[in-house]
């Protein structure tokens, strides 16, 4: 493993439970994403490679409000919910263009292991895509034990990384699925066990109207209409009483849920704003 001085690393035997896709995408990952240089080259290949053609897409087609409430100065979590593959993507694309330019985000998506770690093809794709931010992998197997508390606490210690820094994670741990675009499913634990370890503030956002794959935008930006996918931000989620109780798994579940209402809340700000 590359020597970095995080806390958050894993040992010699956990990564020997690996495949070697897997390896060769975490140490990708940890190259680019815990090192100034290499988070610096990923900001800078978003902001000049992956923002304009997004923002030529995307600019006709949606809406941003509440961007008031996004830090500009410090780092912040940044929690949505989760419709699509790409919801972070477009909205991190659109957002760049409010930030101060001395303050570029840095990203990171927490994601799934599947494909973009068990495979050399997802790698690749992760780096071309999204500089490598969709950093650190979540394990769903037994393997997962051990290596996601290495990427909570990986987390926590980009969290102090920069004040740069993003952490943009789905509350709901999986795509939903239903109908109804303003329902979610249940909050696992996990955010809120890195927003009371961190005290850093947890941004709730609704996304509504993206459509499941590019070909889906593409259609909609030949006729754009502007409001065809909005982007909704809330005021930080009040969470100071939970913090003495960090480490306590009740506590942590309670955070996720009320990260989850306020996304929720935030949800009828734009059916309001949609429909009313």
């Amino acid at each position: 493993m590359i020597p970095l001085p995080f806390r958050g690393q894993p040992t010699r035997d956990m990564l020997a439970h690996l495949s070697r896709p897997e390896r060769f995408g975490y140490q990708i990952g940890a190259l680019v994403n815990e090192t100034r240089p290499g988070k610096w080259a990923a900001a800078t290949y978003l902001t000049h490679v992956c923002q304009p053609w997004m923002r030529f897409v995307m600019d006709p087609l949606s809406q941003l409000h509440g961007t008031d409430h996004v830090p500009k100065d410090h780092a912040y979590i940044l929690a949505a919910n989760h419709r699509t593959f790409w919801d972070f993507y477009s909205v991190m694309c659109q957002l760049w263009r409010v930030m101060p330019k001395d303050h570029t985000p840095y990203l990171y998506c927490p994601v799934r292991s599947e494909f973009f770690y068990s495979t050399t093809t997802g790698t690749l794709l992760n780096l071309a895509v999204s500089a490598h931010s969709m950093y650190p992998p979540i394990f769903r197997d037994d393997r997962g034990a051990n290596l996601n508390g290495i990427a909570i606490q990986k987390c926590l210690d980009l969290l102090n990384f920069s004040t740069r820094t993003v952490i943009a994670i789905h509350p709901e741990g999986r795509r939903n699925k239903g109908e109804d675009p303003y329902t979610m499913l249940p909050a696992k634990p996990g955010v809120g066990r890195i927003a009371l370890a961190s005290q850093a503030p947890v941004i709730p956002l609704f996304i509504n109207g993206l459509g499941q794959g590019l070909s889906d935008v593409l259609r909609a930006r030949r006729r754009p209409q502007k409001g065809t996918v909005r982007m909704h931000f809330g005021p930080p989620v009040p969470l100071s009483d939970l913090y003495g109780r960090a480490q306590e798994p009740a506590a942590q579940q309670q955070a996720a849920d009320r990260v989850r209402e306020a996304i929720l809340a935030v949800g009828e700000g734009e059916r309001q704003a949609r429909y009313g």
